[in-house]
């Protein structure tokens, strides 16, 4: 995938347009039109974040990340996530102490 093509997708995430993708990220259309194509790597991560990962940092810029890792298994759900962290804290916390 080329970077412009990292481009349309997250703006296709984001409902379509540059102003759609600056609204998501709470900026101005004239800011994403000074990308030129080219998401900054820093707003590539938040945009990964913000679409619960329909599109990537790997999508988004594959020049900096390199390819998507292999992944064995789909990543946990949050309630997964505060399944385990529950499961992992102290005794106390807890409240079985």
């Amino acid at each position: 995938m080329s970077i412009s093509d990292g481009m349309t997708r997250a703006r296709q995430a984001a409902g379509g347009r540059d102003s759609d993708l600056a609204r998501l990220l709470g900026i101005t259309p004239s800011a994403v039109s000074r990308w030129n194509g080219r998401v900054p790597v820093r707003r590539a991560i938040e945009l990964e974040v913000l679409t619960g990962g329909r599109v990537t940092r790997y999508d988004i810029r594959p020049d900096h990340f390199g390819p998507a890792p292999a992944r064995s298994t789909p990543p946990p759900s949050e309630p997964v996530r505060a399944a385990a962290a529950a499961a992992s804290a102290p005794a106390a916390a807890r409240g079985t102490a």
